[in-house]
């Protein structure tokens, strides 16, 4: 199945109900409908990718808008949080705030993660995923635990992959935005 020069698919037939053979008329028919089939593919992948960049662009909307309102730190980092799990489809994650006086982060808000260790978490700067992403300023992509700084922290916090970005005003860093799973 190709629509111009990308090949979206493959259709594979097996045996005939009938157990007859396959005839030239039969492959003029599946020639025939190949194209509209992989038309029709190629339009639900764009649909799809449409879709998620329209619920990417909600997320923003949303966040844009309680930005702009005079809404309370604790609700807007919450507000925050709930649309990027929901528009990256995490199942955790957490927003985590730099301390000025003592250079750790802490978490201000959190899905997803036990109370005992929303509890205890303080990491230092330069520790940790989040507390390398705040000191090097750069989001971390890890999958698959593979990444041998971080390997025995995700481990222990039962984590195949996260993502973790740095959250900037101007050019400061004031936390990291954690998403899990």
């Amino acid at each position: 199945l190709q629509v111009e020069t990308d090949l979206v698919g493959l259709l594979m037939l097996g045996e005939k109900r009938s157990g007859d053979m396959y005839t030239l008329q039969d492959i003029k028919f599946l020639k025939m409908l190949s194209p509209e089939l992989a038309i029709a593919v190629k339009n639900a992948q764009l649909f799809g990718r449409m879709e998620k960049k329209i619920a990417e662009l909600n997320a923003l909307n949303k966040v844009a808008t309680s930005l702009s309102s005079t809404i309370a730190l604790p609700k807007l980092l919450d507000g925050i949080l709930e649309e990027a799990l929901f528009v990256i489809g995490a199942e955790s994650g957490s927003i985590m705030l730099i301390d000025e006086e003592t250079q750790t982060l802490r978490i201000e808000t959190a899905r997803g993660i036990d109370p005992e260790i929303l509890a205890r978490t303080e990491i230092k700067m330069g520790e940790g995923v989040a507390g390398w992403v705040a000191q090097s300023e750069e989001p971390l992509v890890l999958v698959d635990a593979e990444d041998e700084r971080f390997k025995k922290d995700l481990r222990r916090a039962e984590i195949i992959s996260s993502l973790a970005v740095p959250l900037k005003t101007k050019d400061k860093v004031i936390g990291v935005l954690n998403v899990n799973r």
